[in-house]
């Protein structure tokens, strides 16, 4: 068969569309800003905030030492739907003049993990907590005032447990969630900075359902697609192919824009954090960032394709039993390169994915899940359940790590099952490997990825819930 390439027939290659900018509403500096009404307010709300905090002291500037200089930083903040939210702006000094150990010691901000959300959502959804959200400045006002301990997990995360009630708070620099079991005083106390602010924060939009919540990045995938020029490529169903299997070394020439490359991938490793169907192939494709070629930027377009398909889907999460369950698996010799195998796997509580491909999360005692049944761990490899479960392999497996017979402890003792699965309907595939597109779509509603249409228009709490099964 003679094909276009064989032929000498060559498509012009276009990476990037002449979109105008997102920014052009944007001033360049603080005189431009202080000539619009709306920039002028957001400008002395800053200044006012660092006089109110302290931020900095009058002092005179030591022999030979020179001063780092500051500069105004502004940004317009969109709802889901494009329009305005507010307008920001943040007078930061010049960091790249600063000298660590010097000028500063460290640095630090409140960044709650991806992890953390999900597990607090996912059970306050269960708990039937409500959710409140608020741009307020903390610090250590919850703990000397209010009582809060920083989880030993993560930092980020403030718990307040009494006798009556517990209440859980998560801070993502400025942006902070709270749900508990008490809607007492406290809380309404937190609520009233903001009574009527909706109930969205680090870029993603949260709606409530019958069955409970629904996340959503929507507005930045489709920012992503415009910054790409990819907004009306031709869907795909599956955000990678099953073969040829990506390499770093293969026969295409290098990528020309690599800044292109690899600010679309780090894009796509923030849209995971509801979009776990794509860890794998986010994963995969950001292991080529030093030297991408055109055929790892023709993988990231198949990933942009398939979210042109699916822009309108995102993480449900919905009521339950607070069990954790976990689906593991690891793809052998998967990498041509070093041999090396691909493991991952999606942890549960009740019906909701709370982490994925990730570390263990230590949060459950943490936060008031104590008395539940013990964690299941799914496995379709028999052999490893076998050896889980049956001591007299032990002679066997000598040179098996420490970490492994811990697991068999574990087991013995009741405080973890190990669970055979058929490879079917194995949900940790999705994130070791390529799926083909039947089985990918059954894998991704296993992760509760859902299209916005089909879980807002459900009537009754009876039709969502089968639809969710």
């Amino acid at each position: 068969m003679v094909t276009r390439s064989k032929a000498g027939i060559f498509k012009p290659k276009a990476f990037l569309t002449k979109a105008p900018s997102l920014s052009s509403d944007t001033p360049a500096d603080i005189h431009e800003a202080m000539q619009s009404p709306d920039w002028a307010v957001a400008v002395n709300s800053e200044l006012q905030a660092l006089l109110k905090n302290n931020t900095w002291t009058l002092s005179t500037l030591p022999a030979n030492r020179r001063v780092v200089g500051c500069k105004w930083l502004f940004k317009v903040k969109r709802k889901a739907d494009g329009t305005v939210d507010r307008y920001k702006a943040r007078l930061v000094a010049k960091g790249f003049s600063q000298h660590a150990g010097f000028d500063f010691r460290d640095t630090f901000s409140p960044v709650v993990r991806a992890a953390t959300i999900q597990v607090v959502l996912a059970l306050a959804i269960i708990k039937g907590w409500s959710l409140r959200a608020w741009f307020i400045t903390l610090k250590q006002y919850l703990v000397t005032n209010l009582g809060f301990t920083a989880s030993k997990a993560d930092t980020s995360l403030f718990v307040r447990v009494s006798s009556d009630h517990i209440v859980l708070l998560m801070v993502y620099v400025d942006d902070t969630v709270i749900t508990g079991s008490s809607t007492g005083r406290l809380i309404v106390w937190f609520t009233s900075f903001t009574p009527s602010l909706p109930l969205k924060t680090w870029g993603i939009e949260v709606q409530h359902t019958l069955q409970g919540l629904f996340l959503s990045q929507k507005k930045y995938i489709l920012e992503i697609l415009h910054k790409t020029g990819m907004t009306g490529a031709t869907a795909t169903p599956t955000p990678m192919v099953t073969t040829p299997k990506l390499t770093t070394l293969d026969s295409s020439p290098p990528f020309t824009d690599v800044h292109l490359y690899r600010s679309t991938v780090g894009m796509l490793q923030y849209l995971c954090i509801t979009r776990p169907e794509l860890s794998f192939c986010v994963n995969k494709l950001s292991q080529y960032m030093n030297l991408p070629s055109e055929t790892h930027w023709r993988a990231v377009k198949r990933v942009l394709r398939y979210l042109v398909g699916t822009v309108d889907y995102g993480l449900c999460f919905s009521k339950g039993q607070p069990e954790v369950v976990c689906y593991s698996d690891a793809d052998w010799a998967s990498s041509m390169e070093d041999c090396r195998f691909t493991t991952g796997y999606v942890v549960y509580l009740g019906p909701n994915p709370v982490a994925w491909c990730s570390r263990k999360q230590p949060l459950i005692g943490e936060i008031g899940l104590s008395n539940i049944p013990p964690p299941v761990v799914w496995c379709d490899n028999t052999s490893t359940v076998s050896i889980a479960e049956n001591p007299t392999h032990h002679a066997r497996i000598k040179h098996v790590e420490i970490d492994h017979h811990f697991v068999r402890e574990k087991v013995l003792d009741g405080t973890l099952q190990v669970n055979v699965v058929p490879s079917a309907e194995q949900v940790a595939d999705v994130l070791t490997k390529p799926i083909a597109p039947k089985q990918f779509e059954s894998f991704r509603q296993a992760f509760r990825v859902l299209k916005q249409d089909s879980v807002l228009s459900c009537s009754n709490e009876k039709e969502t819930g089968r639809m969710l099964e």
